[in-house]
This record gives C-alpha cells, sequence and structure tokens, in this order.
C-alpha cells in the first residue's frame, strides 16, 4: 500500500503563505484529518521527505500515523510519518507553519476502518480476516500484570474509535472464569511458558552466582593460604562481571614491600588479575 509524502512551509503573515496554509487545513478538515503538533530538536519538515512515494507497513496500524518500509536515500529502517504533523513554533516564529502530510487514499481509509486492537496488550485484528472477532482479547488473560480491575482493557474496539467501557455484569460473569484460570496455568500456554522461563532463569541466575562465588572464594583463599597479607587482602575485590581480582581497588599500593609480594608470588595464581599501584599505574593480567 502505498502514498506519498508532502513537506510544506509557510509563513502564515505575509499573503501568499496565509492562503496556502489555509487551503491547507481547509483540505485536511475535509477529509477528516486532525494535525498531530509537537516541540521537539526534530522536524516534520525534511525537505527530502516531499514528493517521495512510500510503501505502508500495515502490520501495526495507528489512528493518525504509519510506519513506512525501507526508503532508499532517506532510512534504511523506515519512517514513522502521520496523516498530518507539525512544528510548534519552529524557530520561536509563530508565524511559521511547516510539516508534513500524506495522500490519504481509499486503501489507507479501509484499512483503518477495518482495524481492531486490544486496549491491553495491543494485538490487532482485522475484521477482513476475522468476520466475527471476539468481544475480548484471550492472548494477554495470562499476562502476569493484567489486574482483574483492568479486564475492559482487553475489550477488542476499532482502531479509530476505542472507549474501553466498564464491563457489564453479564460480561464479568462470561469473562472473570477464564481470566482465573489462564492467570492460575490452566490451560493457558503463555502461562506455562512464562512459568517455565521464570524457573530456567531462576536456576540460570543460581548457577551463575554459585560459579562466581566459588572463583572469589577460592581466589582469596588461594591467596590466604599462601601467605597474603592481610591488608592486602583486604584491599582486594572481585569483579564478577569482567571475572577479575583487583588489588589496591579501594586505596592504589603505595608500599614496595605489597608490591614486591604479589609480583614475587601472583605467578601460579589461578585466575585473571591486576594491581593498581601509585607509582607503576596498573599493571597485571589485565589492565
Amino acid at each position: 500500500m502505498q502514498t506519498t509524502i508532502h513537506t510544506y512551509s509557510f509563513y502564515v503573515n505575509e499573503p501568499k503563505g496565509a492562503a496556502d496554509y489555509k487551503a491547507l487545513r481547509e483540505r485536511m478538515k475535509a477529509q477528516g484529518t486532525k494535525c498531530f503538533e509537537t516541540i521537539g530538536e526534530s522536524s516534520h519538515n525534511q525537505p527530502a521527505w516531499n514528493g517521495r512515494a512510500v510503501t505502508l507497513d500495515t502490520a501495526f496500524v495507528f489512528d493518525n500515523q504509519w510506519n513506512t518500509a525501507p526508503v532508499e536515500g532517506v532510512s534504511d529502517k523506515g519512517l514513522r510519518v502521520f496523516d498530518w504533523a507539525q512544528d510548534y513554533r519552529p524557530c520561536g516564529n509563530q508565524y511559521l507553519k511547516r510539516g508534513h502530510y500524506l495522500d490519504m487514499t481509499p486503501e489507507m481509509i479501509e484499512v483503518r476502518s477495518n482495524r481492531l486492537k486490544c486496549g491491553y496488550c495491543g494485538k490487532q485484528y482485522d475484521k477482513r480476516d476475522v468476520p466475527a472477532p471476539p468481544a475480548f482479547c484471550h492472548a494477554c488473560l495470562g499476562s502476569e500484570y493484567l489486574k482483574a480491575e483492568d479486564l475492559h482493557l482487553t475489550r477488542i474496539e476499532p482502531v479509530l474509535h476505542q472507549t474501553f467501557a466498564p464491563l457489564t455484569p453479564e460480561e464479568t460473569a462470561e469473562l472473570m472464569p477464564i481470566y482465573q484460570a489462564e492467570q492460575s496455568g490452566k490451560g493457558s500456554e503463555r502461562a506455562r511458558v512464562a512459568r517455565e522461563k521464570y524457573g530456567a532463569n531462576l536456576k540460570e541466575n543460581f548457577d551463575k552466582k554459585t560459579a562466581e562465588l566459588y572463583t572469589e572464594y577460592h581466589g582469596k583463599n588461594w591467596l590466604f593460604v599462601h601467605g597474603c597479607p592481610v591488608r592486602i587482602l583486604h584491599n582486594l575485590i572481585y569483579y564478577s562481571h569482567k571475572a577479575l581480582f583487583t588489588f589496591g581497588w579501594s586505596k592504589a599500593l603505595e608500599a614496595d614491600a605489597d608490591l614486591d609480594w604479589l609480583l614475587a608470588n601472583l605467578s601460579e595464581f589461578p585466575y585473571e588479575y591486576n594491581i593498581v599501584t601509585t607509582h607503576r599505574g596498573t599493571i597485571g593480567g589485565r589492565e
């Protein structure tokens, strides 16, 4: 599905600019398009966009904007374009009106008019694909973040007209048992997967922390057994994210005796290390 982007820049304190901008506003009003006006460093008026034919991505439909496919020479990731967007007082000038708008094609209007959306998870449904879409979205009923008082947000409503009215008693009686079953994990693939993922992460974090503590203990114990002075051990830290022991982390080593001991004994130390000194900088296994 394609359309064309048009950019504009009018000075409305000049007769021609005022007339051109009035004509634009009347054209947008006639087709029911509202202006999206924002303040920001980036402008809605990009000269490279003007007159560009773009392909719109309809995987996810918004009520006033679109994502595009990559635009050659402009963006290899695509653009976010609006039906009509304008900068608010660009350069602090209240008389400068600049922005962009799209040609609203019948195809664009049809896509929007047929698109439905869940108010909670955002899943979209196309009435042309699902002639009788469900009243409520079941895709998110197993979400750990969905509260019972927010169930009305799972209503599936048109993208262009979303209200999410509170549940009626009849709707509550119908939806609540399904919600409770999904939350308990019974019959819910999403809840089952989420539970399995949590368990796997729990085990992974345990193994990771255990390995880190093992390394820290055995590294410090190796030093202790080999007679490392306690003052050096108190000034030693193990950085688990680097798998690195650092001597002199709190206060750089000043005493030659401490440095001499380390250099004489660390050749057999089984882990990576470095030594922070006041007079020789950082030396050791990783600088």
